[in-house]
Formats: C-alpha cells, structure tokens, sequence
C-alpha cells in the first residue's frame, strides 16, 4: 500500500486541542466524548494559579542584588521600581502571547502558527517604533498603531487563505517573508532614524529590563480587555472544530468571527510590543504543548494564559541570574527554546501541506 492510501485511511490528529470527541456510529447525529481527557479541569487550574503564584513571588525574590530584604530601603526601591513592574510585565506578556498563539492556531486550522512565525509580531514592531518617530509625545498612538499594523498583517494572511486556499506551510512561509519584510522595514529606521531607537536591539530581541509601571498599564489596556473578550468568546471558538462546511451548515458566521479572533489576536501581540518588544515562540509553544492534553476550549485558553505567563517569568528570572552580573534578554532564552520546539514541531507534521 503507498504512503498516500495509507495516510487517508489515518485519521486526523491536527484538529483543534478540545477535539477529543469521536462518532457514535449507533447514532451518527452525536458525538461522544473520548475516554482519554486529562484530569479535572477544576484542578487543574488550580495547580497551574498556584505555580503561576509561585512564579510571580520568584520574579519579586531573585535577581543580581540578591534575595530582597524589605527592611532595607535600598532593596524596597529595587522591588517597587525594577522587580515589580517585571514580574507584573511578564506575566502580562505571557498570557497575552500565549492565548494570541491559541486563537491563531485556532482559526487558520494551524498547529505551527503563532503571532511571530506569520508575521505579526512584526508588524505590529514597525508601526509601533514608526508612530513613536512620527508622533514622540503622543503617548498612546504607537500601541494603536502597532494593533493597525498587526491587523494589515493578519488581512494579508486571510486573504492568502480564503482568496488562493493556500496550504499551512504556505502560509507558515508566507508568513515568514512578511515577517522578513517588516523587520526589514525596521532596520530601515533605525539607519534613517538612529537617535530615535537607542533600545532596538532589546525591542527586537525582546527585553523586559527597561520597563515601568506606567507602561506595563498602558500594555494592559489593550491585553485585558482581548483576554477576557477571547474567554468569553470560547464557545463560538469551539465551533471552529466543525470544519468551515459544517459551521456553515449550522449558520455560524465563520469569516465574521475569523476576523474578530484574529483582531483579538493582533491587540495582544500589540499590547505585548508596546511594552516589552518583539519576544517570540510563547504563542507557538504554549498552545502546541497544551493540545496534547485534550482540554476543553475555555479550559485550554485559561491554560494558555497561565502557562504562557509562567514561561515568560521563568526566562525573565533565568535570563537575571544565569549569567551575573549579565542580564540575558528573556527573548534571547524563548528563542533558544521555541527554535529548536518549532523544527520538532515542522518535521513531525506528516499533513503539512494538507
């Protein structure tokens, strides 16, 4: 038998993470649950709230000066100015890039995508730092600018999608060249523009070492808003499961709501640049890894959040303490992690092209 008989006969593995129901051939109209779910949701995220707590509790203790003691005032300043706005900065950026990977390997039906691998992260960088060149005193324009820019990037991949029905690794390599083009455009302004983009290295990397209180809020206006939008919204997420035949069948708009999960998606890679630059593969690996355990929809994206938070955190602190007195990026740690991840991930997909 050839490799293409066998593999239609095989059955479909690449579907959503909550996909963990199979047909009931006495009844075809009803499906039944698969015996092999996970655990208690309940507990689990119980465990996952705690160890997320832990975390936090770590970003606040540990760094180059040491284990902080409160009754010193030194060590009160470094707590209230450095450790807090990065403990609070990494677990937003966390759980916004991890649930902004869930909704986007959600709707484009694609376990390798993710904010950085199909170009928004990106995007959303060049407008950010060009609105902040344009316009330095309007404080809050380069977030909404980056969120536009993010938004154009994700149009351009549905358009691939639904005008020329490309294939997932077309989309993965054409999201690639958009990437490619907007970091371009990037190192464009920083030749044009020098003065103006002192911190590009960290932004590009990724770095939560300059960041304040002040713009960890600003972050936070546009994340919490989508995250909770994103959790409320679960159900009709789920219903990306059924196919885009069956969803219609059923009369649920699926472009409209493609759109809004994608813009939903584009607002936390936004927020997430607007504060802490452009840190990759928490999108791709949070949710990727997650999948494996079967959850259920609203299970799965609490999950993400709170995975993509603890993840983000560690390699902050990893990235403080593995090397005093130097500081390593957390992006530079996501990326020697999420790299290596990604090329597992692409060469054990047997139905890339499908």
């Amino acid at each position: 038998m050839d490799d293409h008989s066998s593999s239609q006969k095989r059955p479909r593995t690449d579907g959503p993470p909550w996909d963990h129901r199979k047909k009931d051939h006495s009844n075809p109209n009803r499906d039944v649950k698969a015996t092999g779910q996970t655990g208690h949701p309940g507990r689990i995220l119980f465990v996952s709230v705690l160890l997320c707590a832990a975390c936090f509790v770590l970003s606040l203790l540990a760094g180059p000066a040491g284990l902080l003691d409160l009754r010193n005032p030194t060590m009160q300043t470094i707590l209230l100015h450095m450790r807090l706005p990065r403990a609070l900065g990494s677990l937003l950026a966390g759980s916004a890039l991890a649930v902004s990977g869930a909704l986007i390997q959600t709707v484009l039906n694609n376990p390798l995508a993710s904010a950085n691998l199909i170009g928004i992260n990106s995007a959303a960088g060049f407008f950010t730092i060009l609105a902040g060149i344009l316009f330095p005193t309007m404080v809050g324009l380069p977030s909404i600018a980056g969120f536009f820019g993010a938004m154009l990037c994700a149009g351009m991949i549905l358009l691939l999608i639904w005008k020329k029905q490309a294939s997932k690794l077309t989309i993965i390599l054409a999201g690639l060249a958009i990437s490619q083009v907007f970091s371009a455009g990037i190192d464009l302004l920083t030749v044009i523009v020098p003065d103006a983009l002192s911190g590009y290295a960290s932004f590009k990397i990724g770095s939560l070492a300059s960041i304040s209180l002040s713009k960890v809020g600003y972050g936070a206006i546009l994340i919490l808003p989508a995250l909770a939008l994103a959790i409320f919204c679960s159900r009709q997420l789920e219903m990306f499961s059924l196919g885009a035949l069956q969803s219609k069948a059923l009369g649920f708009p699926i472009r409209r709501w493609t759109v809004i999960f994608l813009a939903l998606a584009a607002l936390l890679s936004a927020g997430t640049v607007s504060f802490c630059g452009m840190l990759g593969f928490v999108g791709l690996i949070v949710p990727a890894w997650l999948r494996r355990f079967h959850l259920s929809v609203k299970t799965y994206l609490l999950e993400c959040l709170l995975c993509g938070a603890m993840l983000v955190c560690l390699a902050d602190v990893l990235g403080r303490v593995i090397l005093i007195p130097w500081e390593l990026p957390a992006g530079l740690l996501l990326a020697l992690a999420g790299g290596p991840y990604f090329l597992y991930l692409l060469l054990g997909r047997r139905n890339l092209d499908a």
